[in-house]
């Protein structure tokens, strides 16, 4: 008897086409969500990229700067 009431209520209350409405929705959240991880990681990484070339010209500027002062101090 209790297996037929919880079945007339599954029937009456559409709970297995509501679970798989749910599930799609899900699914399609998962799937952006992945996207948008993906797409992160990615400009997180060319953010660095960008960091570490910045990082690079302010070196060479300096060696350059102190290159400079150095044949400015021993020139006649």
């Amino acid at each position: 008897y209790t297996a037929q009431l919880y079945r007339t209520i599954i029937d009456e209350l559409y709970l297995d086409e509501w679970k798989e409405i749910v599930k799609g929705k899900l699914d399609s959240l998962q799937g952006i969500m992945e996207v948008v991880q993906e797409n992160l990681s990615i400009s997180w990484s060319t953010f660095l990229d960008v960091v570490q070339l910045v990082g690079w010209m302010v070196l060479l500027i300096g060696y350059f700067v102190l290159f400079y002062l150095d044949v400015l101090q021993y020139a006649p």
